[in-house]
Parts: C-alpha cells; structure tokens; sequence
C-alpha cells in the first residue's frame, strides 16, 4: 500500500496520513490537530482543497505528529 502525506503548513506543520476516502479525510479534520490522523484511499488531489484544511487547522499551536 502506497503511503501518502499531506503536509500543510500555516503558523505550524500539520501532517494527515491519507490512506482512502475524501469524506473520511473531512470527518479527520474535525478530530483535535495534536493527534496524527490515519483515514481509511482514492482522493482526488485535483479536486482537493487546501484551503479548506489550511483553515480547519488555522491556530495549532504543535505540529499533528
């Protein structure tokens, strides 16, 4: 299985380890950023918005790892 990380960085590094869907990516998001995620594969990163996880993740105050 291919690994795959997301790193978004704003005022601190977040990393989201994506291993299936968009809507289980969203659903991580709302868990607190000091955990690191691990959802359950085929995103499409054309279709993927940064934006939106650079927002949810706006203010973390340590890296998510």
């Amino acid at each position: 299985m291919t690994k795959q990380w997301i790193l978004v960085a704003n005022s601190s590094i977040a990393r989201i380890f994506v291993r299936n869907s968009r809507s289980e990516l969203k659903a991580a998001l709302s868990r607190p950023v000091d955990q690191r995620v691990e959802v359950a594969q085929d995103i499409d990163f054309s279709a993927f918005d940064v934006r939106e996880i650079e927002t949810r993740i706006q203010g973390i105050s340590r890296p998510a790892f």
